[in-house]
């Protein structure tokens, strides 16, 4: 960049000069931005936190959240639950849809945009599926704590001759009254529900838990773009591995270039903001 100001004092044309002054540092500008997207290895980082990553989460959410919600009213169900125990099945209704989108989105973004060799292969089911339901079973255990500390205060209140009020119905407590359930049924989830923040979650709960929700997440998303006549973000594949069938979850290729190309644009609008090499030419009114 020097040579540019040296270019400038030698009399050369200010104008080309100013054109590469600013081409430079726009080249900085984005060099600077995709180097922000990698850590040491040259690996993408936390994808959800980029401009691209966010735009993704905006416009999924709404829809992945309505079919979680339908997933969580449909735990309740009289219907047969097949070989699933109530046991098995509290993993889902206890933390609101909100968070549970959220915690989905996240881990299928970050764990699927990785290099080009990792998409074409996509993430493995099962180490997806643990990294949701641990993002479940995190949430559950603030919940806990909140709740704790909620009855902590009420006794306290209550010694003091205070009164905090009744404690809210949980949102699970909440679809079990919607759905017309009788108190005999009402009774065997309450104790259902309550053992599942007692201890920690089976590999039955973690991986019912995390199957349904990456899913009815990859079901929603494809519904909602063929609809539209997009491409789906996510596909379920099954390759062969070791002479072995193996479930994989990754990126379409078309989806993982639309975000891409969002992050080109992105890159290129970050440009390093210095002051002119040459005054600028005064207006001319024409």
């Amino acid at each position: 960049m020097l040579h540019l100001v040296r270019m400038v004092r030698q009399g050369h044309n200010a104008d080309n000069v100013e054109r590469l002054w600013e081409a430079q540092l726009q080249q900085l500008g984005t060099e600077g931005y995709e180097q922000s997207l990698h850590d040491k290895k040259g690996n993408l980082v936390d994808f959800h936190t980029t401009a691209a990553g966010k735009w993704f989460m905006q416009h999924a959410h709404r829809t992945v959240e309505a079919a979680l919600t339908e997933l969580q009213r449909g735990v309740f169900d009289p219907a047969p639950r097949g070989s699933h125990t109530r046991e098995t099945m509290a993993s889902l209704p206890m933390v609101h849809p909100r968070n549970l989108t959220g915690i989905t989105l996240k881990a299928m973004i970050d764990r699927t945009m990785g290099n080009s060799e990792e998409r074409n292969r996509g993430v493995a089911m099962q180490s997806l599926i643990q990294s949701v339901s641990k993002g479940v079973e995190l949430t559950l255990k603030l919940m806990c704590d909140i709740q704790e500390s909620r009855e902590d205060a009420k006794r306290w209140f209550e010694e003091h001759g205070g009164d905090l009020g009744t404690p809210p119905l949980s949102l699970a407590e909440k679809y079990l009254k919607e759905n017309g359930c009788s108190r005999m049924s009402q009774s065997r989830w309450k104790g259902a529900l309550k053992e599942t923040l007692d201890y920690k979650w089976s590999l039955a709960k973690t991986y019912y838990c995390g199957d349904a929700l990456v899913l009815t997440t990859v079901e929603a998303l494809k519904v909602e773009a063929e609809a539209r006549g997009h491409h789906a973000p996510f596909e379920v594949h099954n390759p062969l591995v070791n002479s072995k069938r193996a479930r994989r979850v990754r990126i379409t290729s078309e989806f993982a270039d639309l975000l891409e190309q969002k992050e080109v644009r992105r890159a290129e609008n970050q440009v390093i903001r210095l002051p002119m090499l040459t005054r600028p030419a005064p207006w001319v009114v024409e």
